[in-house]
């Protein structure tokens, strides 16, 4: 929601396209204005809807099947793809029933030829008869693929997209009690010794050991929060183990919490190198110098919001946090606050609800990861909140890695994926 108003500013300014901003509320508006019986879509003759709006099928579908439009404009079109979801099926309602569909996106495909089938036959159902066979010359009339370089749009954008910088991919070593933590969750839940299984119960059991790795790799914070959940999902109403079974894993995830625990909140080692990075390039009470920092987990974000301020003399008002736990309007209010100019706010904790479609570019040029997401896609579009047309300063993209055991490290492996990004 929060990328509507943006959406509907640059069709009006670059195209003098006026668009109507419709919510949920706003369709109940103007249903109570005309008569029951008539659709509440011909009301404007342009407008913008959220997608997770219209997706409701029993709300709205029969309101869209009764509708014929000149054009249909989806963004972030990846996010169509999969048979049966939501999407997808309010994508299908769409597609026969306007005269011209266009979709757009800047996210990289994800490579499957599946998902790329499924967006093609919303433009002509007929143009991939077989997914593993596709054929280039087939549909290369139904997409347009432009980069910034490219020679029909290099001359007008190439003065307002400054070249990103090489990428600082900073390893970190856990040490102490960060160590001990890392250690536990080798030996006992991501290879455990002895040719033991890990303590898991229930279903999913085999892909929780890294549920507690990956939120591991984002804090001790995070993981303490994923310990604490998963205990409390054992527990009965007395405060008991409710099932037998699940003692083990109960008492193991105990001291899986204790460790983490005993990581310190001021000095952890991934936290050390965030500060340091942050020093480097100037982020201070007095210096105009603007950063964003990515994190998967809110719990990690409120770790660092309550850390990092007094580590580089920042006030409170020099801070923000972002994340989709907060209401629409205040992640509004926060994004445009972090684009003003005259704004005091010099850093930007977030989580990867802003990933997508938000220009935090305008008076920032650099972009910290603190942890990683495990997909490419989510990485390309975090980067692309400060590489993006109108950066006018070179883009600097710093990966913090934690270095632990050759055998669970995600985050090694991820250190040779940033470098294929890259380049």
């Amino acid at each position: 929601r929060h990328i509507l108003e943006q959406f509907q500013h640059e069709l009006w300014t670059r195209f003098a396209i006026p668009l109507v901003r419709l919510d949920s509320e706003g369709i109940q508006r103007v249903r109570r204005k005309i008569p029951a019986n008539r659709n509440p879509f011909t009301y404007y003759k342009r407008v913008i809807v959220s997608i997770d709006t219209l997706k409701n099928a029993g709300r709205y579908r029969h309101h869209l099947e009764g509708i014929h439009w000149d054009a249909v404009v989806i963004d972030e079109c990846h996010n169509l793809v999969n048979a049966g979801t939501l999407n997808n099926q309010l994508a299908k309602v769409l597609a026969p029933r306007t005269e011209a569909l266009v979709l757009t996106s800047a996210t990289p495909h994800n490579g499957d030829p599946a998902s790329f089938a499924q967006l093609i036959r919303l433009l002509d159902p007929t143009a991939i008869a077989d997914p593993a066979k596709i054929d280039k010359r087939n549909i290369e009339h139904l997409y347009i693929r432009r980069h910034k370089a490219h020679e029909e749009v290099a001359s007008e954008v190439g003065h307002e997209w400054a070249d990103r910088l090489e990428p600082t991919v900073v390893p970190v070593k856990p040490v102490g009690a960060e160590a001990a933590m890392f250690d536990e969750l080798a030996d006992t839940w991501i290879h455990p010794r002895d040719g033991q299984k890990a303590p898991t119960s229930g279903k999913g059991s085999s892909l929780f050991p890294w549920t507690l790795f990956k939120a591991a790799l984002s804090s001790h914070r995070a993981l303490s929060e994923t310990v604490a959940n998963r205990r409390r999902t054992l527990e009965g109403r007395d405060g008991s183990v409710k099932d037998s079974t699940n003692i083990a894993e109960y008492e193991t995830l105990g001291r899986l919490g204790e460790l983490a625990a005993e990581v310190p909140d001021g000095s952890a080692s991934k936290l050390e190198a965030l500060v340091s990075q942050l020093q480097d390039i100037g982020v201070g009470p007095r210096s105009a110098t603007r950063a964003v920092v990515f994190s998967e987990r809110i719990a990690t974000l409120d770790w660092l919001a309550a850390t990092v301020p007094q580590r580089l003399g920042l006030k409170p008002g020099q801070v923000r946090v972002l994340h989709g736990g907060l209401a629409d309007v205040k992640q509004m209010d926060v994004i445009e606050e972090f684009g003003l100019a005259e704004s005091d706010v010099r850093l930007l904790l977030t989580g990867d609800m802003a990933s997508e479609g938000v220009n935090l570019h305008r008076e920032c040029h650099h972009l910290i990861h603190f942890d990683l997401p495990w997909s490419l896609m989510v990485l390309q579009q975090r980067n692309g909140r400060i590489d993006r047309y109108g950066q006018e300063r070179e883009p600097s993209i710093v990966y913090l890695i934690f270095l632990i055991a050759a055998e669970v490290s995600a985050h090694a492996l991820w250190a040779k994926c940033v470098s294929v990004e890259t380049e």
